[in-house]
């Protein structure tokens, strides 16, 4: 998706307005570069029931394979990793985490981390990185990621634009009134 159109939650259809995500869309779009998305938390699918175990929704693909889910995953209840890992984690490219071991350890580094990285896990071309962004009650609500072509995003640039994320899912989550839990963003 493009800078200059509308995170894919506030696209047209989606049922939500671009003014819902104004944190995320106006106010980072240049701090984050080309991309800029809102991931759905485990407690909301697109038809307002929870999705299934998992599922972030079918454009964004399965938790365990994309920076959204795995932000998401990473401060979830342990119910939902189980549930995730139970569905099977099948693969969507040859980088994709299909070991329940291997997807814990990468959802301990990421919650150390302060952000999620999907390193071509879900698409070949594509890398991004994504932070959790907490509600009132302080529950995981959902992710702001930032995905871009390989080419533009490259792994020397994954810790600064890490840190860019962090910082727009803690705004996020301030102007959501949560007491944010700790998102700390140190190497790992």
């Amino acid at each position: 998706m493009c800078a200059r159109s509308p995170p894919r939650c506030c696209a047209p259809g989606s049922g939500r307005s671009r003014r819902g995500c104004a944190p995320c869309w106006s106010g980072r779009r240049r701090a984050c570069g080309p991309c800029c998305s809102c991931a759905a938390g485990p407690t909301s699918g697109s038809d307002g029931h929870p999705p299934r175990p998992g599922e972030a929704s079918q454009r964004s693909g399965p938790l365990y394979a994309t920076g959204g889910g795995k932000a998401i995953l990473s401060v979830s209840d342990p119910v939902w990793i189980n549930r995730t890992i139970k569905t099977g984690l099948r693969p969507l490219t040859h980088r994709t985490i299909t070991d329940p071991t291997e997807l814990r350890s990468e959802l301990t580094r990421t919650r150390v981390r302060g952000f999620a990285i999907d390193d071509r896990e879900r698409d070949q071309l594509t890398r991004a990185v994504a932070a959790p962004v907490f509600g009132f009650s302080g529950e995981v609500v959902g992710a702001v990621e930032l995905s871009a072509p390989v080419t533009s995003l490259p792994s020397v640039v994954l810790r600064s634009a890490g840190e860019a994320v962090v910082a727009a899912g803690r705004a996020l989550s301030e102007a959501m009134g949560s007491k944010i839990r700790s998102t700390r963003t140190r190497e790992v």
